[in-house]
């Protein structure tokens, strides 16, 4: 058991009153007759003091009763009066130490997202006092320690998320290194309880073990273990018509244990024939022509190949049977496929995006690059950067984006014609904009809200593929202005914000057509569902939960890996944040 000790923050010793200052009371001619009362003159440190007396005890009946914005209104006030006085400091270390206790009262109450916020506002606000400076610190341990009490109680999905939301908040502290060495075994722990019940989590927890690291001799039984489940979940994909997901299942078993790889080779020609089929059907005919002709090359005498020959053979034909990869976006257009008339101009508030080829995610080479200069630990690749990968090259129509996020303006518009409630937002009075915030990105709107403003603005949200060329051009940049990261070009809080910023604020953060704020100020929805890229080593144990892609970073990023234009993510559709909004898109063919 790791026990963390806490100081009481925001309680140091009240600074001593000097004596009074005694002045003679003046006459008319300039001078005091002797023997006249003295008058005393308060000096402004003195006022300092005797108010800071009365605010510490204050403070420290409003944080005994758990009032913690009362109590941080108290120094607010303290502050506006005396904040350039020599008890000032006093009195900032003070509101970082009542935002930390917040923290922890909201920790232990299970609001873990409020308490993380709580802490870095600590980190944030009041950079240089003591409390602040060891908020973050104090976060992670207090996340340990979280995820120690819930193991002692058996909650062990409890503990790997509490374990993964430290390790990914707090990756360069203590806690999350003492976090890292103990994933592998309840990971391990976990899967091997859910296996029966859970087959998908069991199988995602024994692959992350394996991943992490663990004993050979457990490392060896593991990797057993995880064979066995990866091909009987295969063959409950086939029978659901699930060719590509069994697929890359019964591969992985035959790379795991050498004894499945007989098994694998009786399946595999009925996965690549259903998978040919599958996108032949959905007219992805090149994908489709790969499938086939891998099938036909491989195992040319099985049944599945024969009776589908004369069905898949043409494919070969009509289309190259090269390789394009599947990432979840808009379909990639074929070089047949490709607008033969001129575009007509963008549409107001909008830019054109023209048709042609870009790079989208990381190839193992920029991976290594990126790691190298934005200093990622390598231990977090995986979880930053391996969602990313791998790179793949796509062709995509022209299309048209919206120059900046849709506003709080816009989205009145919106609901003033359609009768939709107004989005949950404090720069919202009702159904109506408070007067500042017209310009400001529109956000707590769910997916779907997002997307029917989208269908009745004649548009719809964009594909990843389509944001991910709008932000980063045909040249692969990094971010939007290029490969060096710049804080200076993104609304986040390395620029000092603490929300959104109204709407194109930062011209020279603009991407290569002239599109605003891909990075920062809002994160952004997106139409897609948040899946692995096709030969992603993400895809390792995935589990689709519904959530929805979103891009970009937010005002509060502070980490420039969250700022590439190729990071994503994936959030719950029905979820309202500060953080998210969203810009539409609308076909120009």
């Amino acid at each position: 058991m790791v026990l963390v000790m806490f100081r009481d923050w925001g309680r140091p010793e009240a600074p001593k009153r000097s004596a009074p200052q005694t002045l003679p009371p003046a006459t008319a001619s300039g001078g005091g007759p002797s023997g006249t009362p003295s008058v005393t003159v308060e000096t402004r440190s003195q006022a300092a003091a005797r108010d800071w007396a009365g605010v510490q005890e204050q403070v420290a009946q409003l944080k005994g009763l758990g009032k913690y914005d009362e109590a941080l209104g108290v120094l607010g006030r303290f502050l506006s009066k005396h904040r350039d006085s020599y008890v000032g400091p006093f009195a900032r270390n003070e509101a970082a130490g009542v935002l930390t206790a917040k923290a922890e009262a909201l920790l232990a109450a299970g609001d873990v997202p409020k308490a993380l916020e709580s802490w870095r506002a600590a980190a944030r606000e009041y950079a240089g006092t003591e409390a602040g400076d060891e908020a973050l610190l104090r976060a992670s341990e207090a996340l340990y320690e979280r995820a120690l009490r819930q193991e002692s109680r058996g909650e062990l999905e409890a503990v790997l998320s509490t374990l993964d939301l430290l390790t990914a908040q707090f990756p360069s502290s203590p806690a999350a290194a003492r976090a890292v060495e103990r994933l592998p075994q309840l990971r391990l722990r976990l899967a091997q309880a859910q296996l029966t019940t859970q087959p998908d989590k069991g199988i995602a927890h024994m692959q992350a073990a394996l991943k992490a690291g663990l004993p050979a001799g457990e490392a060896a039984a593991t990797r057993k273990a995880l064979a066995a489940a990866l091909y009987a979940r295969a063959e409950t994909l086939l029978r659901e018509k699930k060719p590509r997901e069994a697929l890359g299942d019964l591969r992985e078993a035959a790379g795991l244990d050498a004894a499945y790889k007989g098994r694998v080779q009786l399946r595999e020609p009925e996965a690549l024939v259903g998978l040919a089929l599958q996108l032949k059907s959905e007219g992805r005919l090149a994908e489709a022509a790969a499938a086939w002709k891998e099938a036909r090359e491989r195992f040319p005498f099985s049944a599945w190949v024969g009776r589908n020959k004369e069905e898949l053979q043409p494919l070969l034909e009509v289309a190259p049977a090269g390789k394009v990869a599947e990432t979840g976006a808009a379909r990639p257009v074929e070089a047949s496929e490709a607008p033969a008339a001129p575009v007509a101009p963008p549409p107001a508030g909008m830019a054109l995006i023209p048709a042609g080829e870009f790079v989208m995610g990381l190839s193992e080479g920029r991976k290594a690059e990126v790691m190298r200069d934005l200093r990622i630990p390598p231990i977090m690749a995986p979880k930053w950067l391996d969602p990313q990968t791998p790179e793949t090259r796509l062709r995509l129509r022209a299309y048209y984006i919206d120059r900046h996020e849709v506003t709080n303006e816009q989205y009145k518009a919106y609901i003033d014609a359609t009768k939709t409630p107004p989005p949950p937002s404090p720069f919202w009075d009702g159904r109506n904009v408070k007067p500042g915030a017209e310009r400001l990105p529109v956000t707590h709107v769910t997916w779907e809200e997002a997307a029917a403003y989208a269908r009745w603005a004649g548009k719809r949200l964009p594909t990843e593929a389509e944001w991910e060329k709008a932000a980063r051009g045909s040249d692969g940049r990094l971010f939007p202005w290029g490969n060096v990261f710049d804080p200076k070009r993104c609304v986040i809080s390395q620029l000092g914000v603490r929300t959104v910023e109204p709407v194109d604020m930062l011209p020279e953060g603009h991407s290569p057509y002239g599109v605003a704020d891909m990075i920062g100020n809002a994160q952004e929805w997106t139409a897609d569902t948040f899946r692995p890229y096709l030969n992603s080593p993400s895809s390792e144990g995935w589990v689709d939960d519904g959530r929805k892609a979103v891009r970009g970073a937010s005002f509060e990023e502070m980490d420039a890996v969250r700022c590439l234009t190729t990071w994503r993510d994936g959030v719950l559709p029905a979820t309202r944040s500060g953080m998210i909004g969203f810009r539409c898109v609308k076909d120009a063919e």
